[in-house]
């Protein structure tokens, strides 16, 4: 159940969404613009979560789902793409989809952003506080609060003394956060960090 309530999140939230986005009349059609970094069976997942959500809900939605096939510079075309058509919503599945969708309308459009599959909204400056996401943006993010802090707890029971490998992209922020979780939780524990960029 714990692995469902993100999307169980995602879907109240893009319902809410949705509802202020409306028009007269209760046979609307919704147009959702989806974009995310690559496929990969996680953020599928995600995605199929969020469409089958809106599908109980008996919203009538098209959809125009883009993936940037891994490439970065793909997700601003999408993203300004999605502007151009006027679509509802965005849904931006990953963190760099998310921050093209922020980029693309930040300046005279009020697209709504939902997005999910991000680790660190604020880190990543999607949003300026958890409490507080933005004008068009917010969503959930998925790592658990205290995660990180019970696998070092685990770790440092079970192996003591142990030097604990880290290998993660330093060019992403979802990473750098995550490490540097990390190194918070075992500060005071007998592990150290071997850090591979």
């Amino acid at each position: 159940m714990k692995k469902g309530l993100p999307l169980v999140i995602v879907a109240m939230i893009s319902l809410i969404v949705l509802a202020a986005c409306g028009s007269s009349g209760d046979s609307a059609t919704y147009k959702i613009g989806a974009s995310q970094i690559v496929e990969h069976p996680s953020l599928d997942r995600a995605y199929e979560g969020f469409q089958a959500a809106l599908d109980d809900a008996g919203l009538e939605v098209e959809y125009d789902y883009q993936s940037a096939q891994g490439d970065q510079n793909n997700l601003m075309p999408i993203s300004d793409g999605f502007v151009a058509d006027n679509v509802d919503l965005i849904f931006a599945n990953s963190t760099p989809a998310a921050a093209s969708a922020l980029e693309a309308t930040k300046d005279a459009t009020d697209i709504p952003i939902l997005f999910t599959s991000v680790t660190d909204a604020v880190a990543s400056e999607l949003v300026e506080a958890l409490d507080k996401p933005g004008e068009n943006i917010t969503g959930v993010m998925d790592l658990h609060p205290d995660a990180i802090k019970e696998t070092v707890t685990f770790i440092d029971t079970y192996f003591p003394d142990a030097t604990v490998g880290l290998i993660y992209n330093a060019g992403e922020t979802n990473s750098v956060a995550q490490i540097e979780a990390v190194q918070a939780a075992g500060e005071g524990t007998t592990l150290s960090f071997a850090e591979v960029r």
